[in-house]
């Protein structure tokens, strides 16, 4: 299978997270619009021979310069071993000498920035691929995490990602490199039918995601270069003009769409893989007993496409959601057992019996494999 980088390039704000499944799910609807393919057909014998699968989205920004057009993506940041309580000791002593500051004291410091460390999102394309190929572990980026950076081996925040000095000097060669994609609630107003009108307590927030000039989203496609440009292609033609996401109908989730050829990093003598989908495992795609192993779950209740609403038999009006499932996030790290282009399996959502066609849910996860450091006693 070959690998793509689909770039979404924003014309508004975004209503929802896109995570791969929503991503999936969107691909599979526009092909089915457009009379591409028989999905249900396609989807039928997705798990013994799958054709195409995604990333979440991820923020990437891009700068247009005289010399040029310079780019950074960002990925999840791995589910790396927290410090250790040695590790936070060894830390603090050595602090509390370079600051001259009690050890207690050091030790709150040693702990904040940690706790700072862990409630980062992305990490920056150069810090990633230091991590995926052992280069790094949650102690030497601890390290190296500072305010505003001055040296080759410093990293930043920007936002809720960290980014290298060099990524950052790339960007921008100065100061602090400011947020380019912020989530802010907006305030919606709900009519009542009766009044006509607002009536009190018919106020209510979303959040939704704006971007800077430059800024935008990215993920990473896998797939057989026939179905790109028979489906793939086409369908994100489709979906360039109809959007993406919540709210599409109001003008959110807007993107001009962009596809490339992708090198992924990873290592050379890999012990891991790092999802960066929403993952549903199938029987034996790795040890539970194994490591290194590190994930969060998601539990998900997806609502169906509004568009496709069916009332099912013995209902006046259609269902609002599907099954639940519960999957793996973006970001999560399993022992390798085999290396595979894709992990994972579509689950089924909504049963033929209810629907009149099976609906299915994309627990389909592009890996990326990783020699991963842990962290452990002395």
């Amino acid at each position: 299978m070959n690998t793509y980088a689909v770039y979404l390039w924003p014309r508004g704000s975004l209503a929802s997270e896109l995570g791969s499944d929503t991503l999936f799910g969107a691909v599979c609807w526009a092909i089915r619009v457009l009379g591409l393919a028989d999905v249900g057909e396609l989807l039928r014998g997705f798990n013994a021979r799958p054709r195409f699968a995604f990333s979440a989205a991820f923020p990437v920004y891009r700068l247009k310069k005289d010399d040029g057009v310079t780019a950074v993506r960002f990925y999840p940041r791995p589910l790396l071993s927290d410090l250790s309580p040695w590790q936070v000791d060894a830390l603090a002593r050595e602090h509390a000498e370079q600051r001259r500051l009690s050890l207690k004291a050091a030790k709150v410091q040693v702990v904040e920035r940690a706790k700072r460390l862990k409630d980062v999102v992305y990490l920056s394309e150069a810090l990633f691929t230091e991590v995926v190929r052992g280069q790094a572990d949650t102690e030497s980026l601890w390290r190296r995490f500072v305010e505003s950076g001055s040296r080759p081996q410093d990293i930043e925040r920007v936002g809720d990602a960290l980014i290298s000095y060099d990524e950052r000097r790339r960007l921008q060669r100065d100061g602090t490199l400011e947020p380019f994609i912020a989530d802010q609630a907006v305030q919606h107003n709900q009519v009542d039918r009766v009044a006509g009108a607002t009536a009190e307590g018919l106020l209510f927030f979303e959040e939704e995601t704006f971007f800077r000039a430059g800024g935008g989203l990215w993920c990473v496609l896998r797939a057989d270069a026939e179905a790109v440009e028979q489906l793939i292609r086409p369908a994100f033609r489709y979906l360039a003009d109809t959007g993406l996401g919540a709210n599409r109908t109001v003008g959110k989730g807007h993107f001009a769409i962009e596809i490339e050829a992708l090198a992924l990093p990873e290592a050379d003598a890999p012990n891991a893989f790092i999802t960066l989908s929403r993952y549903l495992p199938q029987d034996g795609e790795w040890p539970p007993a194994g490591e290194p192993l590190r994930y969060k779950l998601l539990n998900l209740w997806p609502k169906r496409e509004q568009k496709f609403a069916e009332i099912v038999p013995g209902q006046r009006t259609p269902p609002v959601r599907k099954r639940r499932v519960r999957m793996f996030v973006p970001g999560s790290i399993f022992p390798l057992a085999e290396r595979r282009p894709l992990y994972g399996r579509l689950a089924e959502v909504v049963s033929a019996h209810d629907n009149g066609h099976t609906v299915w849910q994309s627990g389909l996860a592009v890996p990326v494999l990783a020699h991963i450091v842990n962290g452990g006693a002395p």
